[in-house]
């Protein structure tokens, strides 16, 4: 039993011996002036402490004062008579103590199970001496340490700043007993007797688990979209891309993806072909699963070219998203032992004489740097000679 437990009990008994010898010896040495307000002090400590029981106390120690009158006093009627109203006046605050002691138990009652069953850690400290004066069992577990165990708030929290001012989800490192971090999440604020603060800690340690999974994701995600050598777009309900790839941008003749994020990807599309999209993506938005769709895109330049475009429903928080896969055509391109292939036109006096062809069976696609091979000897075919050879195999 702890000495604020104890001294409570030992209050009740010292004051009532004490109301009781005093009124004893008052009437044995004929003192008619009997000291009955003494009598206050127990019931109130007894009402207090034990509130369902503080009216049956009240009734004990009034009929001992009672019993002091008769056997003590010479028994007159005015002896007995004001015995019995001091009788009725203890009965009558040990009901209010009790009836008030009882309300204030059922508070408090509610606010530990608060307290206790909280999924949150919570602890009480004194901003002056630093000491914690209590702590739930879920704080207690998440720094590691032995419930009841009486700490110096610097000990798991080495950025104490003090006397702190109230804050709200501040973002906090506490340490374990173990020595480890623990990221949490704080809010503190000064209580009404304004002595103890009051601190509230969420665990973060799951959460900063799946920000680092999802952050790791997204980051896999990114490498793999932008490896792949075929455009993709993400459009959202109200039109706009919202997403793009680094193959995308270079297949629209763009600098940066934030020359495509934000436009109507229908701006990407050949007139034409329009009509074409638009029935693509409801039947897609209704459910159906399409081959993709031979159709003509344009550059920011204004140039066009062949492409094949697959439309894919994302659905999002009730959301349904489209996202576009682009993929150049070129002759040859239909045939099926093809993984990857790449062109470029051969340039003549009065516009392309033909193109020049490079394609893998092994390899997804065809590297950046054979591309620019590929349009390098392009160029050179484009002599006056090899057209003429050209045009005469022809």
């Amino acid at each position: 039993m702890s000495p604020n437990e104890f001294l409570l009990p030992f209050g009740i008994i010292a004051s009532t011996l004490v109301a009781l010898g005093t009124t004893a010896y008052c009437l044995s040495s004929g003192v008619f002036v009997v000291c009955s307000h003494l009598f206050y002090i127990p019931i109130v400590l007894a009402a207090y402490r034990h509130p369902e029981r503080g009216v049956g106390i009240a009734v004990a120690l009034a009929a001992a004062h009672l019993a002091e009158v008769l056997l003590l006093s010479p028994g007159g009627v005015p002896e007995i008579a004001n015995a019995l109203v001091w009788a009725g006046v203890f009965l009558l605050v040990a009901a209010v103590v009790s009836h008030l002691a009882g309300r204030l138990r059922l508070r408090e009652g509610r606010y530990r199970g608060i307290f206790e069953t909280s999924g949150a850690g919570i602890f009480l400290f004194s901003p002056d001496d630093r000491k914690v004066g209590e702590m739930n069992r879920q704080c207690a577990a998440m720094l590691g340490y032995p419930d009841g165990e009486v700490l110096d708030v610097t000990a798991f929290w080495p950025g104490y700043p003090g006397n702190p001012a109230p804050v709200t989800n501040q973002d906090c490192e506490f340490i374990r007993r173990d020595g480890t971090s623990c990221p949490v999440l704080l809010s503190t604020s000064l209580l009404p007797d304004q002595e103890m603060n009051c601190a509230v800690v969420t665990g973060m340690t799951e959460q900063k688990r799946m920000e680092n999974l999802l952050r790791r994701s997204e980051e896999t995600f990114r490498v793999i979209l932008n490896t792949v050598d075929v455009g993709i777009i993400l459009t959202d309900p109200g039109r706009r891309i919202i997403e793009v790839n680094d193959a995308m941008v270079r297949l629209c003749g763009g600098a940066a993806r934030e020359d495509l994020i934000g436009r109507d990807p229908e701006t990407l599309f050949a007139e034409r072909d329009l009509a074409m999209i638009r029935a693509c993506r409801e039947r897609v938005l209704h459910g159906e699963v399409l081959a993709p769709v031979e159709c003509t895109l344009c550059r920011f330049d204004g140039s066009e070219w062949p492409a094949e475009v697959s439309v894919t429903l994302l659905a999002k928080d009730g959301d349904a998203r489209f996202v576009d896969r682009f993929q150049e055509r070129y002759p040859g391109h239909d045939d099926p032992t093809i993984r990857s292939f790449a062109a470029a036109p051969i340039p003549g006096d009065d516009g392309p004489v033909g193109c020049i062809a490079v394609a893998s069976r092994t390899r997804e696609t065809i590297p950046e740097d054979e591309r620019l091979i590929l349009a390098t000897i392009s160029e050179g075919l484009g002599s006056a000679v090899v057209k003429g050879m050209l045009l005469e195999g022809t």
